[in-house]
């Protein structure tokens, strides 16, 4: 794990990370105008990700571009991951995106701990 890294798998390359992060963005417009984009909390992590399940975790850097990353990983360490982040903070507090491979959903959250998500 690099220094920037804030999750402890391999980074994507920037350029699969600038796809993702084009997705994410494509599927959270989506929501929003279907009125599915829903403000939640962390639990939502449990509910929707499966631990043998593959997902890809995105932070979208608020003022820097070239500081965005992308990773893959399955349910059971993102979840390990959001849990302890939750516990040493009380908070996600981070600007991420989860996308699922195969599923059409989006959850997403900010410094602010602010966490929302499509619906399934």
């Amino acid at each position: 794990m690099r220094r920037k890294d804030i999750f402890p798998a391999p980074r994507l390359d920037t350029v699969l990370t600038a796809t993702l992060l084009k997705e994410a963005h494509r599927r959270f417009e989506h929501s929003r105008n279907e009125g599915h984009w829903l403000r939640t909390d962390e639990r939502v992590f449990a509910e929707y990700l499966v631990p043998d399940r593959f997902y890809y975790l995105i932070q979208e850097h608020p003022s820097h571009v070239f500081l965005n990353r992308s990773y893959e990983t399955n349910g059971l360490d993102l979840q390990k991951f959001i849990d302890n982040q939750v516990e040493l903070d009380g908070e996600v507090g981070l600007d991420i995106w989860v996308l699922p491979f195969l599923e059409e959903w989006l959850i997403g959250c900010n410094h602010d701990n602010d966490i929302f998500a499509s619906s399934k």
